[in-house]
């Protein structure tokens, strides 16, 4: 009768320890801010099909602007944090080559989420209002979804990351899809930028090569 309860409650413990782990297995992660964070200590260095790409960021009272370099063309981002995420209130385009030259600024009606956060693998986001196109209104819908948990091989090394896929639709035909892969305390490690639009901006940026974008980084430099 003894080793029959040595017997039972050796059984129990093996269960619950099993049955604690099974939980543990399924726990669902979250996401937080530091997949979008905003670090003036650090310089990424990308490569891409548009050249090599500097990203750089300053904190400017309670925003953080965000600006990509190459010899082609700077695009910079203006955004704000919330407690419940990121939010993005401008966007600056300027490009720049032999053939072609062109400044676009974007304002919005209200600040566009995203990131928000925390994430979990599956969620979606929308956002739906109007932006302002160097002076011209348009309403603007934006769709965003928490992928995948990918890991990536990159330039600068191998990295797990959040896979986010954005979707803008504006009403005058054109369409963006905007891919990243985020990795804690660096953000964006990589993008895929494709445009679809019929616009005279758009075609331009077809013609040299602008209305597909691939990167990667390629290095981190500290910066005192």
């Amino acid at each position: 009768m003894y080793k029959l309860k040595i017997l039972l409650f050796s059984l129990i413990l093996v269960y619950s320890i099993s049955a604690q782990a099974s939980r543990d297995t399924t726990k669902i992660f979250e996401y937080g801010e530091e997949y979008f964070p905003f670090n003036e200590t650090k310089e990424l260095i990308f490569e891409s099909n548009v050249g090599e790409t500097q990203k750089i960021v300053e904190v400017i009272d309670s925003l953080y602007k965000v600006t990509n370099i190459s010899d082609k063309f700077v695009y910079t981002q203006t955004f704000l944090k919330k407690d419940d995420g990121v939010y993005l209130i401008k966007t600056e385009q300027d490009i720049s080559t032999f053939l072609y030259s062109t400044e676009v600024v974007v304002t919005y009606s209200k600040p566009v989420l995203q990131f928000p956060h925390p994430l979990k693998i599956g969620d979606t986001w929308e956002w739906t209002g109007y932006q302002v196109k160097n002076g011209d209104t348009t309403s603007i819908s934006i769709s965003g979804q928490a992928v995948s948990e990918d890991s990536v091989n990159l330039p600068a090394g191998k990295f797990n990351t959040l896979h986010i896929k954005l979707f803008f639709d504006e009403v005058d035909g054109e369409k963006t899809s905007l891919d990243q892969w985020l990795a804690p305390n660096l953000g964006a490690v990589k993008t895929k930028v494709i445009i679809d639009g019929t616009g005279i901006i758009q075609f331009a940026m077809s013609l040299l090569g602008y209305d597909e974008i691939d990167s990667e980084l390629k290095e981190v430099i500290y910066r005192e």
